[in-house]
């Protein structure tokens, strides 16, 4: 990207934090507790000191000032997006990702949109309300939305755990930050265009089938700044279309006539005749308030511009005195034009919900809300509806559901039933596919609270999801413009479905793919309708990135794991290996019989891959293998886990929902630890380890770049006795003798009986004592009573020579999992504070995996413990690694996704490190940019790879591995869009 403008303005500014002690500054006259602010008091006011300006090294004092006027600056990008709402910034992060140059400009100060920070609106998807409460099938219906509006959601649930609106924009604004490939312009409202004449490609005001917009004119008032910025391809998710309406795109705003399209539902509630409109009636903007419960009760006065309510005003809209939220049907549009009025309509909202407030508190009708108290009213509206283009298709009713066969209100908001329905209707599937929705087509009463007699909306539910086509994206009127949200080519019945932020989210990952994909190969977008090879790569793209296409099935020629022959350690009947290569990341069938009734939510059975499409295995750990037909340098690993898709799972200040189902957090199904490996040359190597996993979807440059160490510290405490024969906690290799294990009964065990080293690993627990012996039978696992492991306070778990009376150990059931339990009573624990019971189970010391106060870097030190309440990594599992090739077959003991490992190679355990408490441990988010580590692991050879294997150790929840899709590319297979093979 490319930038000129005047001398010595920096756009981009660094802001340098000076110590006292880079300065010099010191004695007294110096704050000594910043946290507190002591010794910091009038005395200071008038310090020369502080009014000083100090400089490093190469710095020099600012001279850059301005008077009246705007600062221009050109920019060039290849692509310009035009909005931060959920359609803007998965365009902008998906045309990033995939190449191209990226100017986002935003005009409020946060991102998100109506989901935003500033308005605070739930995001709604295809889902709709069928998932959830009363779903028996839950496989069936994973219908919420993947690629990155999974990714920031899943994100969000783990970084926000508070449910801080603030937090969630943030999460957005860190999305963004962490692309290099996008310049981000907040505060900036779009004004205009420069056009080109793409027949003569000269500037000008003549008229043409089709023109070319050169670049965007960018202002940001409140820091004098005009941007214009030259740009390739255009994307227009503004929400009420400004750059497409300056550009000369066709728009309407408002309903078309009941004859346009032939839509039956375009004559119910506002037209009841063919010849009827179009009319320019939008659907409205609503504001929310937040409430909370105090001790005691709490007065409210209401302004006098308040509006005021009573009682029979409600009987189409509910109210809770209690409630903690404001509410959607709060809504005003007319009589007002939603865009030009936007100020009326806010003032109007505002007035509205105060009135609301008003009621509740200070009618009598509603007690319950006596201690509520009012603590945030927006001043931003949730605006439903402003223009839409006309694109290159437009998307009616009759695409998706001719028949209203759901509605749930009686007539005139809905149709009277014939006698005799016809069959359930597929909805078009159309070639150029890209995303879809399934919300019902939700249309709302125009006059919004101004109409209380009548009911705010109605919902005509559709039975099955269906596809949005990739020329209703696209404006027939100029050359190079995208759109996306709300400004799509839908006709205003169709609208009420397509409009909700999470179905916006996968139209701008759809064109910010497209508009990479159109950059990258020097394709005009209003093009792409003509070339099918083109869409096909852009399909295949958008799955490849987690997005959704109904009837569509990964066909990448590039992807090795097409070709691998894949089994696993075990499998379920419906949910084997091989599901994670079939094409398809989730399952999505609906039966005829539900989707007659409205219980669907997914797609007819000629539209998509009926089953689980994943592989699930019976129990933890788990590994499964792709053996390749001939080695390949595998490159890269594509990963799509489950995060239980078919329940409700959006930010919400008031999470969770009403589905009982849902968490706020990681999602239980996920894979939480995995050690990837590679055999080359018959041998088996790490490639990665990884632990803390929350993601669906994750790729890895293969070998993935080393675990960092522990930050810098004053170093450790004073290293305990270590005994002779230390074992440790490590990362798991399924390679390494040393980490190998056999169980053995003990006589007169019920164990003892016959059977694979697994199987009496299984049988095990509860089932009798045993011995557990190293790989090659000299070594038992036992325990020093006279040392404490390095780190820890227990007594040291050891490996020695079996001898003639090894300890035996017991895996023994508890309400949270298995614990690894010696099989005799021995002391109680000490030196922890008020541990008092006996002091038996194997627990590893720490992990950074597992403690979130300690920072230790494997391998870790094993000590025996209170086995009264276990964590999470003290819970054991084992799993068989009896690779035909390998001479020392044998148990892998995990645990918190580490493995035992023997005394052979623990000695590292004994200089484990624990970061000192007085240094803040600097824990970042999972989103960020690209280390030089991740950049030389990327571009680090790999050798042929016969076979990789991912082995899961560990999950956020469930006894069981679900890999939904795996996916191998080799060095010329990583970049995006493939070509049709």
């Amino acid at each position: 990207m490319r930038r000129s403008g005047r001398p010595g303005l920096r756009l981009a500014p660094v802001l340098w934090l000076v110590t006292a002690q880079q300065r010099g500054v010191t004695g007294a006259g110096w704050c000594d507790n910043l946290d507190r602010g002591e010794n910091c008091g009038p005395e200071h006011a008038h310090s020369v000191e502080a009014q000083t300006l100090h400089l490093l090294p190469g710095e020099t004092p600012r001279d850059a000032v301005w008077g009246s006027g705007l600062i221009e600056t050109a920019i060039e990008a290849d692509v310009l997006v035009a909005g931060g709402g959920s359609a803007g910034t998965s365009a902008a992060i998906a045309a990033a990702r995939n190449g191209a140059s990226v100017v986002l400009v935003e005009s409020r100060p946060v991102l998100g949109g109506n989901s935003g920070s500033e308005v605070r609106t739930t995001m709604a998807g295809a889902c709709g309300t069928r998932s959830g409460v009363g779903n028996t099938n839950a496989l069936r219906l994973e219908c919420r939305e993947g690629g990155i509006v999974e990714e920031y959601t899943l994100d969000n649930a783990v970084n926000n755990p508070t449910l801080v609106p603030e937090l969630f924009s943030l999460e957005l604004l860190t999305m963004i930050k962490a692309e290099p490939n996008i310049t981000l312009f907040l505060n900036t409202w779009l004004v205009g265009v420069n056009l080109t004449d793409s027949a003569t490609g000269q500037s000008g005001d003549q008229t043409s089938t089709a023109r070319t917009i050169a670049s965007a004119v960018l202002e940001n008032q409140g820091a004098q700044r005009r941007y214009v910025v030259s740009a390739k391809v255009f994307v227009d998710t503004t929400g009420d279309g400004r750059l497409g309406a300056e550009a000369g795109a066709e728009w309407i705003q408002g309903r078309e006539g009941a004859a346009m399209y032939n839509e039956s539902l375009a004559r119910l509630g506002f037209y009841r005749t063919p010849t009827d409109g179009p009319d320019h009636e939008t659907e409205g903007t609503s504001i929310a308030y937040m409430a909370e419960a105090r001790p005691a009760p709490t007065p409210f006065v209401p302004p006098f511009w308040a509006a005021e309510f009573n009682q029979s005003q409600f009987q189409f809209r509910g109210v809770a005195g209690d409630r903690p939220d404001g509410y959607w049907w709060n809504e005003i549009s007319w009589p007002y034009n939603t865009i030009t009025d936007g100020e009326n309509v806010t003032n109007e909202a505002i007035a509205d919900i105060l009135g609301i407030w008003d009621y509740l508190k200070n009618s009598g009708d509603h007690p319950e809300s006596a201690n509520m108290a009012l603590t945030w009213v927006g001043t931003v509206g949730c605006k439903r509806e402003g223009r839409r283009f006309v694109g290159q298709y437009v998307q009616s009713q009759n695409d998706v559901m001719a028949v209203d066969r759901l509605c749930t209100r009686k007539p005139p908001w809905c149709p009277p039933q014939p006698t005799h329905l016809p069959p359930v209707q597929e909805p078009e599937l159309y070639p150029d596919r890209v995303s879809y929705a399934g919300w019902p087509f939700d249309l709302h009463n125009p006059k919004g609270m101004r109409d209380p007699s009548h009911p705010p909306f109605t919902s005509h539910k559709m039975p099955y999801m269906y596809s949005t086509p990739l020329r209703s994206l696209v404006s027939k009127d100029l050359t190079n413009l995208f759109f996306a949200g709300r400004l799509a080519s839908f006709s205003h019945v169709v609208y009420g479905s397509q409009r909700v932020m999470k179905t916006c989210a996968t139209m701008g990952q759809a064109v910010g793919t497209a508009a990479a994909y159109a950059v990258t190969h020097g394709v005009d977008p209003i093009d792409l309708k003509d070339r099918p090879d083109g869409v096909w790569s852009i399909q295949q793209q958008l799955l490849r990135d987690d997005a959704y296409i109904i009837g569509l099935y990964n066909t990448d020629p590039r992807d090795h794991a097409r070709t691998a022959v894949i089994t696993a350690t075990s499998e379920w009947a419906n949910a084997s290996a091989a599901n994670v290569a079939n094409g398809q990341s989730r399952s999505v069938v609906t039966p005829p019989s539900d989707a007659s009734i409205g219980a669907g939510g997914g797609v007819p059975s000629s539209q998509g891959k009926n089953g689980t499409n994943r592989w699930i295995s019976q129990g933890l750990p788990a590994a499964i293998t792709l053996a390749l037909p001939s080695p390949v340098p595998i490159k890269q690993i594509h990963l799509i886990f489950d995060t239980g898709m078919h329940r409700h799972f959006s930010f919400s200040v008031n999470f969770p929902t009403n589905d009982p189902t849902a968490f706020w957090g990681p999602q239980p199904e996920t894979v939480r630890d995995y050690v990837i490996e590679a055999e080359v040359d018959g041998v088996w190597q790490v490639l990665c380890n990884v632990s803390g996993n929350y993601q669906r979807r994750r790729v890895h440059a293969l070998p993935c770049p080393q675990t960092p160490g522990p930050p810098p510290s004053p170093g450790p405490p004073v290293k305990p006795v270590v005994a002779p024969g230390s074992v440790s906690a490590t990362f798991c290799n399924t390679s390494a003798p040393s980490q190998r294990w056999s169980i053995v009964p003990a006589a007169g065990s019920s164990s003892e009986a016959g059977g694979s080293a697994a199987t009496k690993a299984k049988t095990a627990a509860g089932a009798g004592l045993a011995s557990i012996r190293s790989s090659d039978g000299e070594l038992c696992l036992g325990f020093s009573p006279n040392t404490s492991a390095y780190g820890g306070l227990g007594n040291s778990v050891v490996a020695l020579p079996c001898g003639s009376d090894p300890t035996l150990w017991n895996w023994t059931s508890t309400a949270a999992g298995r614990v690894l339990r010696l099989g005799a009573p021995h002391l109680s624990c000490s030196g922890y504070p008020g541990a008092s019971t006996p002091c038996e189970c194997a627990h590893p010391v720490a992990c950074s995996a597992c403690h979130g106060t300690d920072e230790y870097t494997p391998p870790t030190s094993v000590e025996l413990w209170d086995c009264g309440s276990p964590a999470s990594h003290m819970l054991w599992s084992g799993l068989q690694v009896d690779d035909a090739e390998s001479s020392t077959p044998g148990v892998l003991l995990m645990t918190g996704g580490l493995c035992l490992e023997g005394p052979a190679a623990s000695e590292p355990a004994q200089e484990s490190t624990l970061g000192s408490p007085s240094v803040y441990p600097r824990r970042r988010q999972r989103v960020q940019p690209k280390t030089p580590d991740d950049l030389e692991a990327e571009a680090a050879p790999v050798p042929p790879m016969s076979k990789l294997r991912v082995t899961v150790t560990a999950t956020n929840g469930v006894a069981d591995a679900r890999i939904n899709e795996i996916r191998l590319y080799d060095a010329d297979g990583v970049s995006p869009f493939p070509a049709r093979g």
